[in-house]
């Protein structure tokens, strides 16, 4: 753990920086020429990287944005995809049913025939005549 940090100017072109640390080690450092001394468009640059990191915060935010928007339409979608599956399923159930209804009747017809219920004239059927 480092407990003390202190820069040092040797003469105008050099500067030392010590760093104590918990345990009494001393670490003295050269700060290099580059480092000490700002270049001619640093500020410059650094304001640039900035507006830029801060431009594509913004993109990402908008993107998380459409995402989100992009997610909801798909669920939405899916659900519609899911009532339509159900209401086909139901109208081929129903059709199903209808056809299993009308070879019922088709069958009772024929047992009552063939019992001599009725006769082949009378062809209507219990539920025809209610």
């Amino acid at each position: 753990m480092i407990t003390c940090i202190r820069p040092w100017n040797f003469s105008a072109k050099q500067q030392f920086i010590a760093i104590a640390d918990y345990y009494g080690t001393l670490h003295i450092l050269e700060i290099p020429w580059t480092l000490s001394h700002p270049s001619s468009n640093e500020v410059s640059s650094i304001s640039y990287y900035f507006e830029r990191e801060v431009k594509h915060l913004e993109y990402v935010e908008q993107r998380k944005k459409i995402r989100e928007q992009e997610k909801k339409e798909m669920e939405q979608e899916t659900e519609k995809k899911k009532v339509r599956k159900y209401q086909k399923g139901k109208e081929q159930l129903d059709a199903e049913l209808k056809m299993d209804y009308e070879s019922y009747l088709d069958l009772e017809k024929t047992v009552l025939i063939n019992l001599g219920m009725i006769r082949v004239s009378d062809t209507r059927s219990f539920m025809e005549v209610v």
